[in-house]
Order: structure tokens, then sequence, then C-alpha cells
């Protein structure tokens, strides 16, 4: 289901709140679409919230290292880094 809400940085931490909680369940897919989606929300943020662009690449990185897949959770991992050290 798809949320209408008027702040993007509220709505893009609600989408990795429902996706922290699929990661949660194991529901790797639906965690992995949440956290997309929040990303792409963020992003169109007038004022865009680094600490929640951050997050959500984290928690995608905690989706692919619960999929094995190293290579794409480093990825994530190290653009999550990349978001913190942005001045």
């Amino acid at each position: 289901a798809r949320i209408q809400f008027s702040d993007n940085n509220a709505l893009a931490e609600i989408y990795n709140f429902i996706g922290q909680t699929h990661l949660d369940l194991k529901q790797l897919e639906e965690a992995e679409q949440n956290l997309e989606e929040g990303i792409r929300v963020q992003l169109r943020a007038q004022k865009i919230s680094r600490q929640h662009v951050a997050s959500l690449y984290f928690n995608l990185g905690q989706v692919a290292y619960a999929r094995r897949d190293w290579d794409e959770a480093q990825e994530h991992f190290e653009r999550a880094l990349d978001v913190c050290n942005q001045s």
C-alpha cells in the first residue's frame, strides 16, 4: 500500500521503520522494497536528512547481508558511511 504524506522526511522514516520490521521478520523482499522507497522519498525532500538516508542504506546493507550477498552488503554499508561523511 502506498502511503500519502506531505512531509517527505517523516514519510522516509516511516518506510525505514516498515523495512526494519520486514527485515526482523526475515521478509527480505518486502524490506528491500520499503527501504528503497524510503530512499526515493527522502531524496525528493526539500531538505534531505543525511541521517535518514544513511540509516536507509545501512538497513539495505543488512538485507543484503541476510541474503549472504557480501558485495552488495559492503556497497550499501559504504554508501551509508559516505552519506554520513558528507559535509
